[in-house]
C-alpha cells in the first residue's frame, strides 16, 4: 500500500498506523512537539482514549523520515499539529489534516494498491496488533504501548488463528 501513496506525508501516515497501531484521533492529534528523542530514540507522547497518556517507539526506520517532513513543513503552517494539508486551504493557510481526510486517504490506498479489502485506519491496528502477537511481542508490553487493556486486545484485536497457537506453543516448549 505504501508505494500506492504519492507523497511521503502520505506514506508517514500509513506507517505510523502500520507500524505503531496509533487510532485516527491519535494521529490526527499529534503535534510536532510530541516528538521527543532520547538516546538515538524516538518516541511519540500520544494522548489517547480516554484522555489516557502514553509514550509509543518509533520503529528506527521511520525516524528519519519524520525528521524530513517536520523539517519540510511550510514555513505559512500556523498548525502544530504535524501532518498537515499539502494545499493551503480557503482561509490561505496549510490546515491540519482531520479524521475525515485521513479515512479517506487510507480507504484510496488500498483501492489502488488493489486490496479486495475496506481498508481503513482501524483495520491497519488491528492488523499490527495482530501482528506484533504473532512475532512474540509480550501482551502486557503491546497492551501498554497501544493503550488498550490486555482484555480488550484478546477480546477484539488478536486475530490469531490455530496455527499461530500451535507455533507460539512450540516455541514456548522448545526454550
Amino acid at each position: 500500500m505504501e508505494h500506492s501513496a504519492v507523497t511521503e506525508r502520505d506514506r508517514l501516515v500509513l506507517r505510523l498506523f502500520a507500524d505503531c497501531g496509533l487510532r485516527l484521533h491519535e494521529l490526527t492529534g499529534l503535534c510536532v512537539g510530541d516528538l521527543k528523542r532520547a538516546n538515538n530514540r524516538l518516541v511519540m507522547e500520544i494522548h489517547g482514549k480516554g484522555d489516557r497518556d502514553r509514550r509509543v517507539p518509533v520503529p528506527a526506520g521511520l525516524i528519519n523520515r519524520l525528521a524530513r517532513l517536520v523539517k519540510g513543513r511550510p514555513t505559512e503552517c500556523v498548525s502544530d499539529r504535524l501532518f498537515v494539508a499539502v494545499r493551503r486551504g480557503r482561509a490561505g493557510i496549510f490546515e491540519s489534516l482531520g479524521d475525515s481526510g485521513v479515512t479517506h486517504m487510507i480507504h484510496d490506498l488500498g483501492i489502488r494498491a488493489g486490496l479486495d479489502k475496506n481498508v481503513h485506519p482501524h483495520l491497519l491496528r488491528h492488523s499490527w496488533m495482530t501482528e506484533m502477537l504473532r512475532r512474540g511481542m509480550n501482551p502486557i508490553q503491546l497492551s501498554v504501548i497501544a493503550g488498550a487493556s490486555q482484555g480488550v486486545i484478546a477480546q477484539h484485536y488478536a486475530h490469531l488463528n490455530e496455527e499461530d497457537a500451535f507455533l507460539a506453543m512450540t516455541k514456548a516448549l522448545a526454550s
